[in-house]
């Protein structure tokens, strides 16, 4: 079953449905040195994230097992996979789903994003 929930994280990260993410601050808040007003819409590009070779080794190429400890029973936490914009608790929720193997409770998940 962990291989098969990474083949699904793989599919995600390299088949962005939506490359950006509109977003909007709640407060404001300062993002590598540019501030930015609560209320202010921004744009995550995932594509960006998903495709950086920063922080995937071989981006371009379909790995399933980077999402896989070495005992490649073990979901390996990814901080760049966003495949539902920068919304961590949606990830941290998604996460948890797929490592038990319900995919019936993808349903109730949060896609809402904030910044």
């Amino acid at each position: 079953m962990p291989y098969l929930a990474a083949t699904i994280m793989e599919v995600q990260r390299i088949g962005n449905i939506v490359s950006a993410f509109p977003q909007y601050t709640t407060e404001e808040v300062e993002i590598n040195g540019y501030n930015i007003r609560a209320g202010i819409t921004v744009l995550a590009n995932i594509w960006s994230v998903h495709y950086d070779p920063n922080h995937w080794e071989r981006p371009f190429e379909f790995e399933p097992g980077r999402f896989l400890e070495n005992d490649l029973k073990t979901l390996k936490k990814q901080e760049t996979f966003i495949p539902f914009g920068a919304d961590f608790s949606c990830l941290t929720s998604y996460h948890q789903v797929l490592l038990a193997g319900r995919s019936s409770d993808l349903s109730r998940t949060s896609t809402r994003s904030r910044i």
